[in-house]
């Protein structure tokens, strides 16, 4: 079976996709391969060999976390993290299953909508990373405010007290000429005005915060700035466009830092 999964391995770097084998077998793996190439040499040297200690294997224990948006651009990067902390991982997303193996479970379903009565069942935390990317007001309010909004009422209803949404650095409101903005930059004063993403991620923040008062439910508000795969990057919304290639347009003054975060 070995050739194979080397196929599907390089299949999955071709294409992008989760390898199909997990992170933390492939560096207990390396750890091994490592330990035997430094037997051999020390045996050449005539040097008794030692034995090898292989890393203690991360056990997934019985403590679920639901991710919602697991298949979306920053979502696929979230599995592997929980995953390596121990934690079983429910995607739940309205595609089908990427089959990624950081996720153990997988629910299709459309947030907008509903949230199905066992999606949360058994659930220690939320991570709320769906939400709109694009579109203009409608999708923001179906996709990024009413799916927040089902999130809690679910998590509350399933007797889950933390949730972790994954807002946006644009919630704060734009900086002055030569502001430094943290953490305590004010919002916006009037998000609707600064777009369908501000304002969707803005009013979004708002439902989750209203709700867990409500319900007495945990939250941490995670905001990155603009995300991007340094593998295959792609200039963040209103700066610039991938033309063809490699080939980017990007506007503004060169002298401007632009935000962007990592998404791995």
């Amino acid at each position: 079976g070995l050739v194979p999964l080397l196929a599907r391995f390089y299949d999955a770097v071709r294409s992008g996709m989760p390898s199909p084998v997990s992170p933390p077998h492939l560096i207990r793996v390396v750890h091994i391969q490592e330990e035997l190439a430094m037997n051999v040499r020390e045996v050449a040297r005539g040097h008794p060999p030692a034995d090898i200690a292989p890393p203690a294997v991360v056990e997934l224990s019985d403590r679920i976390v639901a991710l919602t948006g697991a298949s979306g651009f920053f979502g696929r990067a979230i599995p592997a993290e929980l995953s390596g902390r121990g934690f079983r991982v429910r995607g739940i997303g309205r595609g089908p299953n990427p089959m990624d193996p950081n996720v153990h479970e997988w629910v299709r379903t459309d947030l907008s909508r509903t949230v199905p009565g066992d999606a949360f069942v058994g659930v220690e935390a939320v991570v709320h990373a769906a939400a709109a990317t694009d579109g203009g007001y409608a999708a923001h309010q179906r996709n990024s405010i009413d799916t927040a909004l089902h999130v809690m009422d679910a998590a509350s209803r399933a007797g889950v007290n933390r949730v972790v949404h994954i807002s946006s650095l644009s919630v704060v409101r734009p900086p002055r000429i030569g502001e430094m903005q943290d953490e305590r930059t004010p919002l916006a004063g009037e998000p609707r005005a600064l777009g369908p993403y501000t304002w969707g991620k803005c009013v979004s923040e708002a439902a989750i915060a209203q709700q867990a008062a409500i319900h007495n439910v945990a939250t941490r508000m995670i905001r990155p700035a603009a995300l991007i795969d340094w593998r295959a990057p792609e200039l963040p919304g209103l700066p610039g466009r991938r033309l063809f290639g490699q080939w980017h347009l990007g506007l503004g003054r060169p002298s401007l830092p632009l935000p962007v975060c990592g998404v791995d």
